[in-house]
């Protein structure tokens, strides 16, 4: 265990102190009582050092000190046992707290600091004392401002491999200073501090350094520290310092440099949207660049995957290609349906092997009932008979010819002598129509409600028995009859007064 220090040495630390303005760098020789002496002295003051009794070794090493303060072969030893001791005698004091006595601790802070000046100025600068100098001033509480001084001459020196000790601390100083609105800590400070040691961070990373784990993770609690609260409660101190105006001003000119790059303006949008909103006209200008970009690059591949579709698939990516290309105009939209009705005509033609079984009875209807909306009855009802035949349970194209049949009794009447469509040779195609609606319920559950109620609408439209027996027609109630016209299907004379 360590020994307590017993405050109050034989000799006033003024000696030593007198002595801070310049380097004095004797060895042995410049001992009063002789080199053999001087030995003799440190061999005494390093056996207690190394037992830990700093109690004991601390008058003996400060006598010592006074003359020899850089002996050959160890010219830093005695400045770096005086230095931990000095330590351990601020952690002495520093232990006791609410009955700290503050004079002490900060003289011997003082002598501590004073201690690696001397060793630097006799044994030439190092990067890591200078980075366990500002860690220990931290840790004592030396002045934050004299702190980063010490640390920053410790990046100077050491470069991207400054000690990883200085991280947590120059960090903790520079957010606080930078949080109370001391003069030249601003935001732009924090930013160049974050950068700088990014920089330390990556170089230690990407060549694998000893340490880089250490530089990793102390790297991650600086991130820690950033993503928390800032001045403003309501904002993280990375948000404060790293705004959407800060980003807008760094991204600018890169973009303009290279305006196509994808890759770099989904990175920065990223970054913008978080910061700036979507609404961000930097963001906005780079998200249609993009946007247009990704449209080229899928007319492409739309193109190529066309080109090698059959009738079907041509079909079908013209169906989708509103979902692909935004900005088609309504006028373009239904211009590109209207191409896939005809692939998909031309696959039920030429190559129904293209068309998925599940797909073809639905294609053969939207081909036969484009056909019927265009007046193209007989050939409307050829790919309704062949969505009967994909999908035999499907009442909805018998129902579609049923329609088609009753809708034609102006084209299908051969006596109009009372008017066209009108007198019972028109009226024959009710007959057809009613044979297509049973048909549909029958195989269709689902249609028998509309089935019906086409067929009771149409009883009105039934020949009388009157009129067959006035134009002396012939025709039986049951008897088979064949619609001619476009039509040309057998069925069975019905008549109204049947009903």
């Amino acid at each position: 265990m360590k020994k307590m220090f017993k405050f109050g040495t034989a000799l006033s630390l003024s000696v030593l102190f007198s002595t801070s303005g310049i380097a004095q760098c004797e060895s042995w020789e410049a001992y009063p009582k002789g080199k053999d002496a001087a030995e003799t002295q440190h061999v005494i003051y390093r056996g207690y050092f190394n037992n830990k009794e700093y109690d004991k070794a601390f008058p003996v090493w400060e006598e010592l000190f006074q003359h020899v303060k850089s002996p050959a072969p160890a010219p830093r030893r005695h400045f770096k046992d005086g230095i931990k001791m000095f330590q351990e005698r601020i952690k002495v004091e520093m232990a006791k707290k609410d009955a700290m006595d503050k004079e002490k601790k900060d003289a011997d802070l003082k002598m501590m600091i004073n201690l690696y000046d001397q060793m630097a100025g006799c044994t030439g600068e190092k990067a890591t004392d200078r980075a366990y100098q500002g860690y220990y001033m931290n840790r004592f509480k030396a002045d934050p401002l004299e702190q980063l001084k010490v640390m920053n001459k410790a990046i100077e020196l050491g470069g991207n491999e400054v000690h990883h000790v200085i991280f947590s601390p120059y960090l903790n100083i520079s957010v606080w200073l930078y949080q109370t609105g001391k003069e030249g800590f601003d935001a732009e400070y924090i930013r160049n501090m974050h950068g700088k040691f990014k920089k330390i961070v990556e170089h230690n990373v990407t060549n694998k350094t000893k340490n880089a784990a250490k530089y990793e993770e102390k790297w991650a609690k600086w991130e820690q520290k950033f993503k928390a609260r800032g001045k403003d409660p309501k904002k993280s101190l990375e948000n404060e310092v790293f705004g959407c105006d800060y980003y807008v001003e760094q991204y600018t000119p890169l973009h303009e440099a290279d305006p196509q790059n994808e890759n770099q303006n989904k990175e920065f949008m990223k970054m913008l949207k978080v910061k700036c909103g979507t609404e961000n006209e930097l963001y906005k200008k780079m998200a249609e660049i993009n946007q247009k970009i990704a449209d080229d690059r899928e007319r492409k591949e739309f193109e190529k995957l066309f080109a090698e579709a059959c009738a079907y698939e041509k079909g079908r990516l013209l169906d989708r290609k509103h979902l692909l290309f935004k900005e088609m105009t309504e006028e373009e939209k239904n211009a590109a349906k209207e191409e896939a009705k005809k692939y998909y005509k031309d696959a039920l033609d030429n190559d129904p092997d293209c068309i998925p079984e599940e797909k073809k009875a639905d294609i053969a209807y939207s081909t036969g009932y484009d056909l019927y909306r265009a007046g193209s009855y007989s050939s409307a009802r050829k790919y309704l008979r062949q969505a009967s035949k994909f999908r035999p349970n499907w009442g909805k194209p018998y129902m579609l010819v049923g329609t088609m049949y009753a809708a034609s009794g102006k084209r299908c009447d051969t006596d109009a002598s009372d008017g066209v469509g009108t007198g019972p040779h028109a009226q024959v195609v009710v007959w057809v129509a009613m044979d297509e609606w049973s048909k549909a319920k029958s195989v269709d559950p689902s249609v028998a409600g509309e089935a019906n109620s086409k067929i009771s609408k149409y009883k009105a439209y039934l020949p009388t028995k009157g009129e067959v027996f006035q134009k002396d027609l012939g025709w039986k109630e049951g008897a088979s009859y064949k619609v001619g016209c476009w039509i040309q299907q057998s069925t069975k004379v019905r008549l109204r007064s049947t009903y």
